[in-house]
Formats: C-alpha cells, structure tokens, sequence
C-alpha cells in the first residue's frame, strides 16, 4: 500500500514539474508572423500635367496608369535609347572611332560633349556620352558607327521597332531631333524601353550618376553628370533612365524605379520641363497605393529562439522594417517567407540584430530585412549554458525537494512501521 501511494505522490509531483516545463517552453511553436494585403486597385488615380503617360508594374507584367497611350508624340532624346541599344547589339564597345566633321559640326544645337572632328573615342565613351548629358554629337557618332551610314542606321531603328511589335513610331534621326515624322506613343515607346531596360550594359549607363572620358587625341578628360534629374535630386527608388526636352513645356521621361520590392517603368510625354519632376513623383507614389501585393509589417512578432546562458533561454523576435512582395497571381500562397537566425548567447539586448527575413515571390527572393531582439536577456545562472532558464531551474529545483521530502517522510513511516511490527 505505501509503495502504491508513493508511486503515486511522485508521479503527481513529477506531472506537475513537467508540466511547468512545458509552459515555459510552449514558445518553441509560437510564430506569430502576419501577411497583410496592401495595394488597392479602385485607389483615385492623380492628376498630372503630361499628356501622355504609362506605368507599368515589371512585378505584376501589366499597366496600372494609362492617359492618352496611343496618341503620337515626339520622343525627342528619349530616342537615344534605341540608338545605344543597337550600336551595343552590332558593334564592339571598347573600339575606338574617329569623329566626323558632320557628328562633331553640323548637329543643330543642342546637348553636347563637345567632340572634335578627327578625335579618338571609344564607343563606350560615346555611349556615356549620349545617355548620361544626352549629347546630339555623341548619338551622331554612334549612329556613323553602327551601320553604313546614318540613312542605313535610322532604317534599322524602324525595323527594331516594327519587330517589337510597335505600329506606331517611326524615327528619322539616331538623335531626337525635332521632326514631325519622328514620332512614337507612349504605348509603343513602352515596349521600346522595356527591351532596351534588359540590356545590361545600358542599365549600367542610365543608373551611372556621373562618368569620364578620359583625355583624347582633341580633348582634355571630360567629366560628365547623368541630366535626369530625379536621379541628381536623389529620389528615392529612380534607377535611371532617359529624359527628352525641347522646350520648357515639351519634356518627357523614361524611367526605372524600384522601391519596396516594387518594380515600375514610368513613360512620360508632352510634359513640362519641370512638371514632369511632379508628375513621376505622383505616379510613383500612386504605384505603391494601386499595385497589389502582400507585407509583413515591421515590428511584426517571429519565432522564439533559443539562447544560450540566458536568464531567459527563449528570445522574443520580431521584424525590423517592413518586407514587401508582389506576385503575379495576385495570390498569397505564391509568397514564402524565411527566417535565419544566428546561434544566440547571452547578453543580448532588445533592438539587436539576431538574424535575417526573406520574401520571396515570382519565384526569387524580393526583399529581406534584419530580425532583431524584442526584449533584454541577461545572462543566467549555470544551468542556463544547457538551455535552462532561471524560472525552469527553480521549478526543478523545487521539485526535486519536493520529491525528498516525500521520500523522507516515506522512509520515515516505513520506519514507525518497523517499530510497531517489533513490538508485536
């Protein structure tokens, strides 16, 4: 009878003490991470003063802003693009040419870099040249480069396009000048710079803030600015891209942008000089307020994870900026999450860096940001270097007396029990 009662006493007090384990260390399975929608589609869309214009979500591979996309305006130097692009694809960059009188003399006025009849440059120099300050001599040159004469380069300039699928633009000059058979839309100028954009070579270019040439046969080293401003003003998320001016209220905008793992083009046309400053500002702007798409918010709460020699061995973590994914489906089972996290000891103190978060959609990984402590842990006592923790140390140790105090008082009463037997 004594052993079964004592069995019992020790299974009680052993339930117990597991229990209270279990509790504190429940944590292991808590993930609390939340995806939340962002994005609305029926978001009021803003008013600006280009006459033409197209966004295009690169993440979403659609247009969510069009404003007179079909109608025909001049690119003016935004035709430049299609003009590096082909040199690039018909000519070896790092060659060198010898300037003509006609790219360097007879190019009306406009942008320049100021090259001289008979001077050496390379194609690379003069593709930084025409991108970067958008010189009309430098677009010139490379066009005497990249074909025959500057007659058969324009010819293949429309039969890109046309083999793009663009029916209606039409180009009679490597350079942008002003003509009024020289025309695209926004729809077609489009499709142009999404090619363009994939070249990586001009990708370098237009994100390129500054760039030298270095000193010639003619010239001196020529230190060149890229002229789209919003990349000058450092805005943030403008990648690059090409401007096309030909007067104060006639200016337009190709442009690159990312931010918050959202990805656009922004095609603008028949704007203001200025004015198309405000209107890619807007557009961008309205981008993140209409794109659909799915964060995790910053701050949001992670696992908790396992720390070394702590007063507490389990960490709460949480996120440390906002993580942000738009796949294409629109779905949020096509984004995943993962969290890395290092091996953890303390001291550690709240604000931390303790690991990284990744987002992944489209199958690639879009953004990731640090994980970071959310609380204070001090160092604990010995126990705590196997991953006790001051609390589970105490209820074992409690447990364990509590277990010698049965054991004592069983010993104890088998003993009185002893006694009375002899006695009789």
């Amino acid at each position: 009878m004594l052993n079964y009662r004592l069995q019992k006493v020790i299974g009680i007090v052993s339930a117990v003490l597991l229990a209270a384990l279990l509790i504190l260390n429940a944590s292991i399975l808590a993930y609390a991470e939340t995806i939340v929608t962002v994005g609305d589609e029926n978001t009021e869309a803003p008013e600006i003063i280009a006459e033409s214009a197209l966004l295009y979500s690169c993440d979403l591979e659609k247009t969510v802003y069009s404003k007179n996309a079909d109608k025909k305006y001049s690119p003016y130097s935004i035709t430049k693009l299609m003009t590096a692009y082909l040199v690039i694809k018909n000519t070896d960059i790092d060659s060198k040419v010898v300037i003509s009188e006609k790219a360097a003399d007879d190019i009306p006025t406009g942008s320049t870099i100021y090259l001289e009849a008979g001077e050496k440059v390379t194609i690379k120099d003069l593709l930084y040249g025409a991108l970067l300050e958008s010189g009309n001599d430098a677009a010139y040159a490379l066009a005497e480069a990249g074909a025959d004469s500057v007659k058969d380069f324009v010819k293949m300039m429309n039969d890109q396009a046309a083999e793009w699928g663009c029916t209606n633009t039409h180009f009679t000059n490597p350079v942008g000048l002003k003509d009024d058979n020289h025309y695209t839309t926004a729809e077609d100028l489009l499709i142009i710079v999404k090619h363009v954009f994939e070249n990586e070579e001009i990708r370098k270019i237009v994100s390129s803030c500054k760039y030298t040439i270095e000193a010639t046969n003619k010239s001196s080293a020529r230190k060149l600015k890229n002229n789209v401003l919003l990349m000058n003003r450092k805005t943030p998320g403008v990648l690059g891209g090409k401007s096309g001016t030909w007067e104060e209220d006639d200016a337009g905008f190709a442009l690159l942008y990312k931010k918050d793992s959202l990805s656009a083009i922004l095609v603008l046309m028949k704007s203001g000089d200025k004015s198309r400053i405000s209107d890619a500002k807007k557009l961008f702007k309205y981008a993140h307020r209409v794109t659909p798409g799915f964060a995790v918010q910053k701050g949001d709460d992670l696992d908790k994870v396992w720390v070394r020699h702590g007063a507490s061995t389990r960490l709460e973590t949480e996120t440390a900026d906002t993580v942000y994914a738009y796949p294409k489906s629109g779905k949020e089972s096509d984004v995943k999450t993962k969290a890395s996290y290092e091996k953890l000891e303390a001291p550690i103190t709240k604000g931390d860096v303790v690991g990284s978060y990744a987002i992944y959609a489209n199958g690639e990984r879009v953004a990731e940001t640090d994980i970071v402590a959310a609380e204070d842990i001090e160092e604990g006592w010995l126990p705590s270097y196997i991953y006790i923790s001051n609390r589970a140390a105490l209820i074992i140790a409690a447990g364990l007396l509590l277990l010698i105090i049965v054991l004592l008082c069983y010993n104890h009463r088998v003993a009185n029990r002893k006694k009375d037997i002899g006695k009789h």
